[in-house]
């Protein structure tokens, strides 16, 4: 099993761990499959590149304008 996150460039590895640790144990539980067959690809996206809606850049200028 595949599961590809995409994720703001700026986050931590602790947090990058946390998260695919959090993911694994997860799908273990709903799916029964074994740790070992759940692969998971964080693609790290620099925070300019996400749109929240409107089709406006919120995070290109720094802080977020909602």
């Amino acid at each position: 099993m595949i599961i590809t996150l995409q994720l703001g460039a700026h986050r931590p590895v602790e947090d990058k761990r946390a998260v695919a640790a959090a993911i694994n144990k997860l799908v273990v539980e709903a799916l029964g499959v074994s740790p070992d067959d759940v692969f998971i690809a964080l693609i790290p996206v620099p925070n300019e590149n996400f749109s929240f809606g409107r089709g406006e850049l919120q995070l290109a200028d720094g802080a977020p304008r909602w």
